[in-house]
């Protein structure tokens, strides 16, 4: 996939995770500060996509939803890494586990039998790009 597409999908991931997706910490944290806002949004979408992503590379079938979960692992890698040096200029936190909708995601997908897996994986990506899409 062409590396132009990770900050257009930082992006996206950054504007699917609202308020609501945030501990009451960090949204208290945040609520003044639109940058550790949007540091603390990437995270936790970026988190929970590296997280989803290592399942993936686990539990799919297809090689090329592997392939598509191994880029997905090493572009949130090198995202993840981005924001926390981000955070450390900004003298600002990352959240320090996945918020609540995201773990409750990755439980769901851990759970989904191997035979639907692969469709259950790509569909969640789509499902949360659109959503994410829609919130642009």
């Amino acid at each position: 996939m062409n590396r132009l597409v990770l900050p257009t999908t930082l992006a996206i991931a950054v504007a699917a995770c609202t308020t609501g997706c945030m501990s009451g910490a960090e949204t208290q944290a945040a609520a003044g500060n639109p940058d550790a806002r949007f540091m603390t949004e990437a995270a936790n979408s970026s988190s929970a996509e590296l997280a989803l992503s290592k399942v993936a590379l686990d539990k799919a079938a297809d090689p090329a939803v592997k392939q598509f979960a191994q880029m997905m692992v090493t572009d949130h890698q090198t995202q993840n890494q981005t924001l926390a040096e981000l955070a450390t200029q900004q003298k600002s936190s990352m959240p320090s586990r996945p918020d609540e909708l995201h773990a409750k995601a990755a439980a769901s997908l851990r759970a989904t039998p191997s035979e639907k897996f692969d469709a259950e994986y790509m569909s969640t990506m789509v499902a949360d790009h659109a959503r994410t899409l829609s919130l642009l």
